[in-house]
């Protein structure tokens, strides 16, 4: 949608960012409990949730001394499971309002191209984008729609912080008055919406930047010297990996930064002095892989998706395969089963699993990542097997010269001690 944005057609395209002030706190509850009636919620539910979302009360400090308890008029508790749900809920009716007038031609479409179904809008709690002709008469009505909106659900549109994106093909008189009806601040890409960056053009590693060093900091907030290699490698799996996992799934990221976030990967492992990294004692190549291939179970950015397998399931000789494949019939009803999973249930990890590209076995890894073994332990093992410990042969094999013998046999360290 936002790629199109400049694409020539009458009236120019616009793309209006709304930001709710206080959206939580602005609810009120009256229209929140006709919302719920009109979509034929049962009265048990109805009186419940009405229980849940008036029951909280507040007290105030002045000057160290407690005040008398008062109850809330209107919102919805930050924190609370059902929040977003009851208010997902709620704007259902700002949803069906903009659908109703684009559908009914009152509001001309932004630019689609033939035969996709209409996007009007996103939206998320309290995060809305709205994609509309720019013509004055449709704005104004757009305009119509977000206050018929604020009046029934008490809820306050943030002029100061929502903004509109006009197509550069829309003159300057035409922005102006664009400007003025809506009251918002025109806006400049890129711009993040929910946590992925937005840009009419092509995607460069500076817009990417924040990632990076999103994961710097939180890298520089943990001391090196208090963790075992055991504990990084923990943090590293369900921790620093999982950051860049959403970015990299909604936008193709440039190779550089997914480097620069593997290059911070690994330097946590293996640790640093004073701003030096240590020796890496292992390849990248073969750290990202699963601990049944010798690998430590860490995700390679690069690799996380076998392409040629992807391709492969949706090809054409699958389909022409799963068509032709004959299903025999049974009673009862049919269920979606996840063949790689042993109990049929589908997860990321599986899929993974499933669709990346696997190496040779190693026979020993159950032994080194035993459950009953610490962390510290199974990563010492482990490098062991590999070679990788700091002994005196393989620090040579660095290029650096040092004085040591073992103490038991009074010969140079080798991986064998």
């Amino acid at each position: 949608m936002v790629h199109t944005l400049h694409k020539k057609i009458l009236g120019g395209n616009v793309m209006l960012k709304i930001d709710m002030a206080k959206a939580y706190d602005q609810v009120d509850w009256s229209f929140l409990l006709e919302v719920l009636k009109s979509f034929d919620f049962s009265n048990i539910f109805y009186n419940l949730i009405g229980e849940c979302i008036k029951s909280p009360w507040f007290y105030v400090t002045m000057n160290g001394t407690f005040k008398d308890f008062f109850q809330s008029a209107q919102g919805l508790q930050q924190g609370d499971p059902l929040s977003p749900y009851l208010f997902i809920i709620m704007e259902e009716v700002l949803t069906r309002l903009l659908r109703n007038f684009f559908e009914n031609g009152r509001i001309d479409r932004f630019t689609h191209p033939v035969g996709v179904p209409l996007v009007c809008h996103l939206l998320y709690t309290d995060d809305l984008l709205i994609f509309s002709n720019g013509g004055q008469k449709y704005i104004k009505r757009l305009v119509e729609i977000l206050t018929t909106y604020e009046r029934w659900s008490s809820q306050k549109i943030s002029r100061e912080k929502s903004v509109i994106f006009p197509s550069k093909l829309i003159n300057l008189t035409q922005k102006r008055e664009l400007l003025r009806v809506t009251c918002f601040k025109e806006g400049h890409f890129h711009v993040i919406y929910l946590g992925a960056p937005l840009v009419t053009g092509r995607l460069t590693s500076r817009i990417i930047d924040p990632l990076v060093e999103k994961i710097r900091k939180k890298v520089a907030g943990w001391k090196f010297q208090l963790l075992s290699q055991g504990g990084r490698l923990i943090l590293l799996q369900h921790v620093l990996s999982s950051l860049p996992l959403h970015i990299i799934l909604v936008i193709n990221v440039p190779k550089v930064i997914l480097d620069q976030i593997n290059f911070i990967l690994v330097n946590f492992l293996w640790g640093e002095v004073d701003g030096k990294r240590k020796l890496h004692w292992r390849a990248w190549s073969k750290i990202f892989k699963s601990t049944n291939e010798g690998g430590l179970g860490l995700r390679d950015l690069h690799k996380a998706w076998n392409v040629d397998l992807l391709n492969e399931l949706v090809g054409e000789a699958i389909t022409k395969e799963i068509v032709q494949t004959k299903i025999p019939r049974h009673n009862g009803l049919d269920i979606y089963v996840w063949k790689p999973s042993l109990d049929g249930r589908f997860t990321t990890a599986i899929a993974w699993d499933a669709t990346r590209e696997k190496g040779d076995q190693l026979p020993w890894h159950k032994w080194f990542w035993n459950k009953s073994l610490p962390k510290k332990v199974s990563m010492c093992n482990w490098r062991a097997w590999f070679q990788s410990l700091a002994t005196y042969e393989r620090v040579q094999n660095k290029g650096i010269s040092l004085a040591s013998v073992c103490d038991c046999c009074v010969l140079k360290e080798k991986g064998e001690h």
